[in-house]
């Protein structure tokens, strides 16, 4: 295959390399977090805790935006 006569790169078949630029939100369980906050358990703890009982896999940077209300 020559490269004197490289296909022309068009908006149709380029695709951008890195991080999307939004994600889509799952749905989390958010009363339990709230009630295991209550109870005295910690982003970190609660994040472990979802992980073994539910099998949701969630990071605790999300658990404390939910506890914040920054995350609706």
């Amino acid at each position: 295959m020559s490269t004197l006569n490289p296909p022309n790169l068009t908006v149709d078949n380029f695709r951008p390399t890195g991080r999307p630029k939004t994600y889509k939100k799952r749905l989390l369980p958010d009363d339990k977090i709230r009630q295991l906050h209550k109870d005295g358990m910690g982003a970190k703890a609660i994040a472990t805790k979802l992980k073994r009982e539910k099998g949701i896999i969630v990071s605790y940077k999300t658990i404390q935006r939910v506890l914040s209300g920054e995350r609706n």
